[in-house]
């Protein structure tokens, strides 16, 4: 268990504030700064690290371009990450799921913003990933472009409303615009 515990960087494209590597970590009510760099990637789960909660977290990452991802997760299964605040310009996603698939992943009641033009808030770069993205998320996106869709992107994820995404200030939110389930 980390708890209560505030997570300073100042190393430009560092690769992980932490690094979590084996499995059942519960990490709740931690903050994660990138003060002064770039770091490239803030929380990175590796291989195996299965039943991770990632709980009550708050991550700031420097507006200016570097950053890769929040968290970046490597096949680990059954992990959970949810009531947290991520801000940072993200290139790849502020969660990104990357190298092997992760199954029966759980994302929900989360803030996102994301202040770099690709405009990714959630995204499985590797397809295959499996799991819940939702409810409760809401994401504030840098550009005023046909992005709604981009932002939480995931063959094979399932997604629950509410997900909220705002493209430009002072607008309202739109529930996103992921193609429905139906009755077939």
């Amino acid at each position: 268990i980390l708890e209560n515990i505030l997570f300073l960087s100042g190393i430009d494209a560092t690769t992980g504030m932490l690094e979590v590597s084996s499995s059942d970590w519960l990490i709740r009510d931690c903050e994660f700064r990138d003060s002064v760099g770039q770091a490239t990637d803030c929380v990175t789960v590796l291989d195996g690290s299965d039943r991770l909660v990632i709980d009550n977290c708050r991550f700031f990452m420097a507006a200016g371009a570097g950053a890769n991802s929040a968290i970046a997760v490597v096949s680990s299964d059954d992990i959970e990450i949810k009531n947290c605040y991520i801000y940072g310009n993200f290139a790849v996603g502020a969660i990104d799921f990357r190298t092997t698939a992760s199954a029966r992943v759980n994302i929900h009641d989360c803030k996102i913003w994301t202040a770099n033009a690709a405009d990714v808030a959630i995204v499985d770069t590797i397809t295959g990933s499996t799991g819940w993205i939702g409810p409760n998320l809401q994401a504030m996106l840098t550009d005023n472009a046909a992005n709604i869709t981009e932002a939480f992107a995931g063959a094979t994820f399932q997604f629950v409303d509410p997900i909220y995404i705002c493209n430009l200030a002072g607008e309202k939110a739109m529930l996103t615009n992921i193609t429905a389930s139906t009755d077939a």
